[in-house]
């Protein structure tokens, strides 16, 4: 029964550990099956693309009102996916703008688009010569090149930021 695994799987992913964290698979109540068939589905929706497909179909503004009724839901299976899918979920998510389907603050995860980024602002910087810049305009600059440098060095998520 799809339907009924679709729901087990938003059970799965909306419940809560004791200390705050998402909690194991085998937390899931008895009465939505048993959890490795379960995660074994989610798993292959997944690798299918299912995740990626609804996180889209839901973030259009003039989608089905069930399907954007179910956004949260699916943005804590496309969250608990995140490391099936790898760094294009970083992308999909950022770039629709869902930060709560990314497994933690998003300054904590790599940019992949950093050098896009980085050539941005060295063109910016190329294009006037700085020491014509008005000071506000230099801190700017200054301020983002230095924002760049702390995106570029990789922090490990803490268990604690990532959201439930």
């Amino acid at each position: 029964d799809v339907r009924g695994r679709l729901d087990a799987i938003f059970r799965a992913v909306t419940i809560k550990a004791g200390d705050g964290g998402r909690a194991p698979w085998s937390a899931l109540p008895e009465k939505f099956g048993k959890a490795d068939t379960v995660s074994r589905t989610f798993r292959r929706w997944a690798r299918l693309g299912l995740w990626q497909k609804l996180l889209e179909e839901a973030a259009v503004p003039g989608c089905e009102p069930v399907l954007r009724d179910c956004l949260y839901y699916i943005c804590c299976a496309f969250r608990r996916a995140y490391r099936l899918l790898g760094v294009r979920a970083v992308l999909l998510a950022k770039r629709l703008g869902l930060y709560s389907a990314l497994p933690s603050p998003p300054w904590y995860l790599p940019d992949p688009i950093l050098s896009e980024t980085f050539e941005s602002l060295v063109r910016q910087a190329n294009a006037t010569r700085t020491d014509l810049w008005p000071t506000a305009q230099r801190r700017r600059l200054e301020r983002d090149l230095a924002r760049l440098g702390r995106m570029v060095n990789h922090r490990r998520v803490q268990r604690v930021l990532e959201p439930a």
